[in-house]
């Protein structure tokens, strides 16, 4: 059986695969730190926030 990505993950994924395709510095987002919203992932790292990822949408928010 298949283990699923969990929101985090695919958050993180998205803001690093748009990290890649625009020559932005990708830096790991705390799990922690971050946190979900009104259907929003919001990406952080201890400096502050690095995007936000729309759960409903799939879609990244920089």
């Amino acid at each position: 059986m298949a283990d699923s990505m969990s929101t985090f993950d695919t958050a993180v994924l998205a803001y690093k695969d748009r990290c890649n395709r625009t020559g932005l510095v990708f830096q790991q987002p705390i799990e922690a730190m971050s946190k979900v919203v009104n259907g929003v992932v919001y990406l952080k790292i201890s400096a502050g926030y690095l995007a936000r990822y729309d759960i409903r949408r799939k879609r990244l928010l920089i």
